[in-house]
């Protein structure tokens, strides 16, 4: 966590999407949700993102995100 946002680090070049691709993927494993369900709606250009998922899960993915913000505080 920095400045209140989720930081994450993907090794793919910013290039033809790649990144961006990365990050949907990255999001689909850790919270266990198909990639087409992750939307980056803002950002797809520039380093800060605004990620949407939708799921009819929400809750799930939602306590998954919070345990994984909790563990990095540790």
């Amino acid at each position: 966590m920095e400045n209140g946002k989720l930081k994450i680090k993907v090794t793919a070049p910013p290039e033809g999407g790649k990144a961006n691709d990365a990050v949907k993927k990255l999001f689909s494993k850790t919270l266990k949700v198909p990639v087409s369900s992750i939307e980056i709606v803002k950002g797809e250009a520039s380093r800060d993102k605004i990620v949407a998922i939708f799921t009819e899960n929400i809750d799930k993915v939602e306590e998954k995100l919070l345990q994984l913000v909790s563990d990095l505080k540790k």
